[in-house]
């Protein structure tokens, strides 16, 4: 969860949406925590698919049982969607 947690912190600033998007976060992390790709599994895809698997989870974030990375993931996958939104003018 604490490695979720830099992740998001790095994608509140940046909002990505794009693969240029997501390879800046996954740049940035890396550079934040060495460690973070060690064992060179960890890429673009794999954080935005832990992403999808948090933001998506049909835990209400009102609950206070909701884990915090769950929160954040739904937090800043609405500031992606306003984001996209404002950018087509809709």
């Amino acid at each position: 969860m604490v490695e979720d947690l830099n992740v998001f912190q790095i994608m509140e600033e940046i909002l990505p949406i794009t693969e240029e998007g997501w390879t800046s976060v996954f740049n940035l992390q890396n550079e934040s925590n060495p460690d973070f790709d060690q064992v060179g599994e960890r890429n673009e895809d794999s954080l935005h698919r832990r992403f999808q698997n948090l933001y998506q989870k049909h835990t209400p974030t009102v609950d206070p049982r909701c884990p915090e990375n769950v929160q954040m993931a739904k937090r800043i996958c609405g500031a992606i969607f306003e984001r996209t939104q404002a950018s087509t003018g809709k």
